[in-house]
């Protein structure tokens, strides 16, 4: 179920996704890049880690959008669950009361990067509408906005991509941008 849903939801910007690897997207960015530079023109790269992306996703957010989105509900219940179960703390032969999350899934869960998708398809798709010079990739919890052209069109579609995904990044997903992680890769004359 999950994988139909995965199939019929495939977006370019999802870089690992079945049949699709983090290398494929990084071949690509670099080809792209390189025949711009080949042109005359230049090319951008900014790269985005947000910080503990898996751990700051609602669940309450993640069930609405997973509804809005048609993604198998008693697939999620039972994820959510296993993401809410009683944690407990234990320091020194003590053990805390139990505590259960309400945000959150486990990075090592098999769903999570579907769940990641869900939880981000709707704005990373109006993203892609307001933004169409802009390539977008998602490696996991990492994005990456690229343009080519002139200087000009580059910094101009750049910085408004950069201001849209970090207003997207704060507001929507919940989520910081670790900045000590940014990166800005261009090309030169």
């Amino acid at each position: 179920y999950c994988r139909t849903w995965e199939l019929a939801n495939q977006r370019s910007y999802f870089a690992a996704s079945e049949g699709r690897s983090t290398t494929d997207a990084v071949w690509r960015q670099a080809v792209t890049a390189q025949v711009a530079v080949n042109k005359g023109q230049h090319a951008v790269s900014v790269l985005w880690d947000i910080s503990k992306f898996y751990e700051m996703i609602s669940h309450r957010l993640l069930a609405g959008r997973a509804r809005k989105h048609g993604f198998p509900m008693a697939i999620l219940r039972v994820n959510l669950r296993m993401y809410k179960a009683p944690r407990y703390i234990s320091l020194r032969g003590m053990v805390s009361k139990a505590l259960c999350p309400v945000q959150g899934v486990v990075a090592g869960c098999p769903m999570a990067t579907t769940h990641v998708k869900v939880y981000t398809i709707e704005d990373l798709d109006s993203f892609i509408l307001r933004n169409p010079v802009v390539q977008l990739d998602l490696f996991v919890d990492d994005f990456v906005t690229a343009a080519q052209g002139t200087a000009v069109e580059v910094i101009e579609a750049v910085g408004a991509a950069a201001g849209d995904l970090a207003e997207c990044i704060g507001d929507s997903f919940k989520c910081q941008i670790a900045l000590d992680k940014a990166a800005v890769v261009a090309s030169s004359d």
